[in-house]
């Protein structure tokens, strides 16, 4: 049975008004408004890194099962080290018997033979770029610092910045061909007066690395930037439906809104809004230290809390109705929430995917969002959530 299937004998014959489906490649609805500045990538379905240029949606795949996870939305942000996929510049602060580096030797993430192999003999060693084309500086800042790698031998046991302390990488998982994984720390600079990083290396390792990525101020990474000869950075989503292609399907009297998205990292951030004079929050994951916990609306501008957390990664399909007496929703097949009266769905003229007034960008996916013009019993919006 398909979603679509499911989701109209759930809601007993009611005819969705919206129907984005987000895990087929393709254009856009045309009613959508989308936009992204900068060069982007994504993971293509052949399960290799796929550079596009501005204002192109990113159907991003899992690099090793390659299925579609969704349209993939991010916050804006700068990969300050240059040229990052070869690492060019890197050498060992006090080269042994057995060490040496190899140029262009492994199959990075886009197919393409780009990384630098590293090899060392008996001593644990430390791989140093000293340059301002590190992205780092000399204030203390913190930076993200991520990297792929293949370990055929050793480790990677420490990443610092600028003589700050450095700390153990925290691994992202398999990302590519032959083996090749990503990794990321996040770490403070020092502030002495040369710009570099360093990366130690076990003793007897055999480690092809690239694609490094430093990201100024995050505490986490997101999708690669790639960079040659100055610092890239990638635009935050924007993506909305508005005007006529609005007031084409919406029922500013009662309606039913059923998401189903991952969200994978950041603070609080908005899924989906509405925006009049003021933007008021349809679906909410916001943060807390398990992972990020769900909102939907209600009185006022953020929504209501439902009490419900998810661990970031985890997929999540939550349907919310409202009408003038009140609000419901569902979560995951669980039982309807009572979210209160909101005083905003009769004035409201457009969609919102992603950002709040420019804050509280949505790292994630969506996968699907699907509208219908009267609002569901409760256990009609259990038994859409459950599907």
């Amino acid at each position: 049975m398909s979603f679509l299937t499911a989701a109209v004998q759930s809601a007993r014959g009611i005819q969705p008004t919206l129907r984005l489906d987000f895990t087929k490649e393709g254009p856009l609805d045309p009613r959508i408004t989308f936009a992204r500045s900068g060069v982007a990538t994504c993971v293509n379905n052949a399960g290799l890194i796929e550079t596009v240029g501005d204002n192109v949606p990113r159907f991003d795949h899992d690099p090793i099962t390659l299925k579609l996870k969704g349209l993939l939305f991010e916050e804006g942000r700068t990969n300050a080290h240059l040229g990052s996929a070869s690492m060019n510049g890197y050498f060992f602060t006090s080269p042994g018997t057995g060490d040496q580096t190899s140029s262009n030797y492994g199959l990075f993430a886009d197919g393409q033979m780009t990384m630098k192999r590293i090899q060392t003999g008996g001593a644990y060693r430390t791989l140093r770029r000293v340059s301002s084309e590190t992205g780092i500086d000399q204030t203390g800042s913190q930076y993200c610092i991520s990297y792929f790698y293949r370990v055929r031998s050793g480790s990677i046991y420490t990443v610092a910045a600028r003589a700050g302390t450095g700390a153990s990488p925290t691994d992202l998982g398999p990302h590519g061909p032959e083996g090749l994984r990503r990794a990321y720390v996040v770490i403070n600079s020092g502030t002495n007066a040369s710009a570099f990083i360093d990366i130690g290396f076990t003793n007897n390792a055999d480690i092809d690395i690239g694609g490094i990525q430093v990201e100024k101020g995050a505490t986490f990474p997101t999708s690669y930037i790639p960079t040659a000869g100055a610092a890239v950075t990638r635009g935050h989503v924007y993506m909305e439906i508005n005007g006529a292609n609005f007031s084409s399907w919406y029922n500013p009297n009662e309606g039913t809104f059923l998401c189903e998205f991952t969200k994978t990292n950041g603070s609080s951030s908005r899924v989906l809004t509405f925006n009049s004079s003021t933007t008021h929050v349809i679906l909410g994951a916001n943060f807390s230290p398990d992972g990020y916990g769900l909102s939907s609306m209600g009185a006022g501008l953020y929504g209501t809390g439902l009490g419900i957390t998810r661990p970031s990664g985890q997929y999540c399909k939550v349907a919310t109705a409202y009408r003038s007496d009140g609000n419901f929703s569902s979560v995951d097949g669980g039982g309807a929430i009572p979210t209160g009266i909101d005083n905003f769905h009769g004035t409201t003229s457009q969609l919102k995917f992603g950002p709040l007034q420019g804050t509280n960008y949505f790292n994630g996916y969506i996968r699907k969002v699907t509208y219908f013009p009267k609002a569901l019993s409760a256990l009609q919006l259990q038994n859409l959530t459950a599907v």
